[in-house]
């Protein structure tokens, strides 16, 4: 999610975000939660993170844009100690609605805020890989998430300033849903009682998790459907697994490649764990699409077919591609590190057997990315599933998810455009698959096909 190479007003909304969190952390004094402490001990105890927890801080940058704010993150963010207290602070609490997190998609992420710059240096992206840290993450993302799911997290669902029903907030919230197409209210897209406290939620997470009422996102070509002449086979429609606004598409990925290069190629191995099944996708095509706060969280069933494997792969939280930190030159958008997280973060995979024996075994892959984004998944290996069916969701969170197909599998995709303002909607058409003895698969090295 680094947006440090933005324009400068896209990096002065997010230092007034950083700045209202401090303000508020620095009226409380709490003793750290046990997780932190876990974490501050990790640290102290081991000196090459020790090292790497100062420098990522001293090694922000002096040039623009990070040298122009009278109080720059560098010294805003004063070092490892201050951050842990500043996490302290932020897990005791919902996330706001703020105008200003919401311009840089910062809008339910404020420990990814926090860490925007110092992950971004090259001692800060060494500490965000180790596995130790990352365990330690998960314990103290988990100790949110309880209370993220508890009552009192839900002090942030009411119409003020800072709260997700105040009118920022529902317009920005309804503009998403409406995905430019339709003019539905908040309640008319989701499932919740605008006469009850807090609109029925019962907790933060609730909140996050929402559904949209029946009928709002109808399933592209049902087989259950009436006959369509224009679809003579409902089951060669693929529809998109999540709301999602399209990342990249790309065509000949290969098994092992160097994901953490500038380009980002895709490396299935690495994607899927190096997990047996993983070489039916060598040669295979990876569509990938990003979930922002605003955005419905459940994941849907894109074909009909029988869940043969499903399992969640730890991985980082707080890591990014080097090369679209601060060396990136030029406007970058927060979702140019996707192709990588892919590969790195904690995700859940579901592969399904395809009914239509074209499409044949496919693979969803939904990555977390930072904060507590747990990937629940809602389904068992031998379980079917129709296409539209609810198979899990992301808590908490922010998000990607991506779906690969076998090197043998001809699909036409519909038109869409990379970094869109709307999102694709969910269970929306989103590909065909041709028959098979009417495509042609070639070998070649990974290409990009549409790619943000």
């Amino acid at each position: 999610m680094a947006i440090r190479s933005l324009a400068y007003d896209i990096d002065d909304g997010l230092q007034v975000y950083v700045e209202k969190l401090i303000g508020q952390a620095e009226k409380e004094h709490r003793d750290l939660n046990p997780a932190l402490e876990e974490f501050r001990a990790l640290v102290e105890g081991d000196e090459s993170l020790r090292t790497l927890s100062s420098r990522m801080f001293e090694e922000v940058p002096t040039k623009p844009p990070y040298d122009r704010y009278p109080t720059s993150q560098k010294s805003q963010v004063r070092g490892f100690n201050h951050l842990l207290r500043l996490i302290n602070h932020i897990m005791m609490r919902a996330p706001e609605w703020d105008a200003n997190a919401n311009k840089v998609d910062f809008a339910a992420f404020p420990i990814f805020a926090l860490v925007d710059w110092p992950m971004g240096t090259a001692s800060g992206g060494a500490f965000f890989v180790r596995h130790d840290v990352n365990q330690q993450l998960a314990k103290i993302l988990n100790a949110w998430a309880e209370y993220l799911a508890s009552e009192d997290s839900a002090n942030v669902l009411d119409n003020s300033q800072g709260g997700w029903f105040g009118k920022d907030a529902m317009d920005a919230l309804v503009d998403s849903g409406n995905v430019g197409k339709t003019h539905y209210t908040f309640d008319q897209l989701y499932v919740s009682d605008s006469a009850a406290s807090r609109r029925g939620f019962a907790s933060w997470d609730d909140y996050f998790v929402r559904r949209f009422r029946p009928g709002v996102r109808p399933v592209a070509a049902p087989e259950d459907g009436p006959p369509d002449p224009s679809i003579p086979d409902p089951t060669a429609v693929i529809v998109a697994a999540c709301e999602a606004s399209p990342v990249c598409l790309m065509k000949h990925v290969q098994a092992r490649d160097a994901f953490w290069l500038k380009g980002q190629p895709y490396s299935i191995l690495d994607m899927m764990a190096n997990d047996d099944l993983a070489s039916e996708f060598f040669g295979g095509t990876v569509y990938q699409a990003y979930l922002s706060a605003l955005t419905y969280h459940r994941w849907h069933s894109p074909v009909s077919g029988t869940v043969v494997k499903t399992y969640i792969v730890p991985g980082s939280y707080y890591s990014e591609n080097y090369f679209q930190s601060f060396t990136s030159p030029g406007p970058a958008p927060p979702n140019y590190s996707q192709r990588y997280l892919a590969e790195v973060a904690t995700r859940g995979l579901i592969f399904i057997q395809a009914e239509n024996a074209d499409i044949g075994l496919m693979c969803v892959v939904f990555v977390g990315m930072g904060e507590v984004s747990t990937c629940d998944i809602a389904v068992k290996p031998g379980q079917h599933v129709t296409k539209g069916d609810d198979i899990g969701t992301f808590h908490f969170g922010g998000s990607t998810y991506c779906m690969v197909f076998r090197k043998e599998v001809d699909l036409l995709f519909e038109p869409f455009e990379i970094n869109a303002k709307h999102n694709t909607p969910v269970s929306s058409k989103l590909a065909v698959v041709k028959p098979q003895a009417n495509g042609i698969c070639t070998e070649g090295r990974s290409h990009f096909l549409e790619v943000l």
